[in-house]
């Protein structure tokens, strides 16, 4: 399967996924805390913008106004590697990191949050239903 077809969201899930598995596995608490799910989606936030940086800064370069100097995508892989090496491909990845990270840190609290409420009411109303 091709990385590019995966998308920004689909790896931030996929890494708060494995990191909420870890630290559960390793305190063998049963949900995570809100300081855990912070660093949980600032961690999927940083891994998002590494790996797709890359495909990002294809992407402007190929609709920029400078897209004339290249032949197509792959001429403009192998230009940035040629004239700037694989530090071409992050370039602005720090200020990117900077609004998306802390961001993720928040969204993926509240979504860990609000998943644990709603998880509590069904509990509670199914047990209501029992008795």
């Amino acid at each position: 399967m091709c990385y590019a077809s995966f998308g920004h969201l689909t790896l931030r899930f996929v890494v708060l996924c494995r990191y909420k598995r870890a630290v559960l596995g390793y305190t063998g608490e049963e949900n995570l805390n809100s300081v855990q799910s912070l660093f949980g989606g600032m961690t999927a936030g940083c891994c998002s913008v590494l790996g797709n940086n890359p495909i990002d800064t294809i992407k402007t370069r190929m609709q920029g106004t400078q897209a004339a100097q290249y032949k197509g995508t792959m001429d403009c892989v192998m230009q940035t590697v040629r004239n700037e090496g694989l530090a071409g491909f992050y370039k602005g990845a720090l200020a990117r990191m900077g609004r998306v990270v802390p961001g993720q840190g928040v969204l993926f609290m509240t979504y860990e949050k609000i998943t644990q409420l709603v998880e509590a009411a069904i509990m509670k109303n199914k047990a209501e239903k029992r008795h």
